[in-house]
């Protein structure tokens, strides 16, 4: 974020350790300089508000904050050195908040700088895209169980931050579609009602959008009603695709133009995978699913998934985990900060 997938790789580095535990001896003594740059002008911007906050494991520790001098830069001072500390720095404009990679300080290392790109916004939508769409279908004895991974791009160069799609209601970035029947649905990140809203046909998201590619993600998972062989379902993607996986478990095949058979993926639970791209917005996709096998094999396993189990949350990892093993070292992410964004 601008490393793959942000929002993943805390939770990930969190999660092996790298930020698991109080420290151990660490000292103070250690400096976080940068400096907050309007983009794409490269113009340095004064009295801008920065947050450091300053995590120990998984516990916020302390928050600090200061303002941009003439010169656009910023400094926090005294901070802790060495042991498993994690910073992360934060940069408030225009109401959106723009954060930088995680920073740890060491003893050979105690002073970090870095650069904090901000920008204009608008309610303008025409430079979103998706740049990989993943829908995963798992038909299971109690219910299909179907989760969506997003990874969006805006060609712009200002910071897309929604419009109502009716008068009075909340501006929203990106809309996502539900079939009808659509029951505990789940978001990786943020909630409905909170980051997310319902809206006809299904859910949108508010989060700002930024520039860049690949500059943003959004994960669900929910389910529907049990379904015999073959049964049908129709999909809406709203904004221009240019990569679609339908990813569907074994024992299953996939029907409906424009997909194509692109073989499997995955580990201990592979899936099939049928693919398109380049298509439009509003393109509603007729999905017509039936018991069998690919005709002409299975072909290759192109990636390594978590193996899936019967909860729903296990979508959740799936699309991540394809969704990252194809990303990670490709594309980057900006990262934002859910919730600071000051906006009703």
């Amino acid at each position: 974020m601008r490393n793959a997938l942000r929002f993943i790789l805390t939770g990930i580095l969190l999660l092996i350790g790298l930020a698991a535990a109080p420290a151990v001896g660490a000292q103070t003594g250690g400096t976080i300089n940068g400096v907050v740059m309007l983009a794409p002008t490269n113009t340095p911007l004064a009295d801008v508000q920065v947050t450091l906050e300053w995590y120990e494991g998984t516990t916020l520790k302390q928050t600090l904050q200061t303002q941009t001098d003439a010169g656009g830069g910023f400094s926090f001072t005294g901070l802790a050195v060495g042991g498993e500390n994690v910073y992360t720095v934060s940069a408030l404009y225009k109401d959106v908040a723009y954060a930088a990679d995680m920073i740890t300080l060491t003893a050979d290392a105690p002073q970090k700088t870095v650069r904090l790109d901000v920008y204009e916004t608008t309610d303008d939508d025409s430079g979103i895209v998706i740049e990989r769409a993943h829908l995963i279908i798992s038909p299971l004895n109690e219910g299909v169980q179907v989760g969506q991974m997003f990874i969006l791009s805006n060609t712009g160069d200002k910071a897309f931050i929604g419009k109502p799609l009716q008068e009075g209601g909340r501006p929203v970035t990106f809309r996502m579609y539900l079939p009808k029947g659509a029951d505990q649905l789940t978001f990786d990140a943020g909630a409905l009602g909170e980051r997310f809203i319902s809206v006809p046909d299904g859910v949108a998201d508010t989060m700002p959008i930024p520039p860049g590619q690949s500059s943003a993600q959004v994960v669900l998972s929910y389910t529907l009603p049990p379904q015999g062989s073959p049964w049908s379902m129709d999909y809406t993607l709203y904004y221009p695709v240019k990569n679609l996986n339908v990813l569907v478990s074994m024992g299953w095949i996939v029907e409906g133009a424009p997909l194509e058979f692109a073989g499997t993926m995955g580990g201990e639970m592979p899936f099939l995978n049928y693919a398109a791209r380049d298509l439009p917005a509003n393109t509603t996709l007729h999905l017509t699913f039936k018991s069998g096998a690919p005709a002409g094999g299975m072909g290759s396993t192109t990636a390594t998934a978590a193996p899936a189990g019967s909860s729903q949350r296990t979508l959740l990892g799936i699309a991540i985990g394809l969704g990252a093993l194809l990303l990670i070292g490709l594309v980057t992410y900006p990262m934002w900060i859910p919730g600071r964004q000051g906006r009703a």
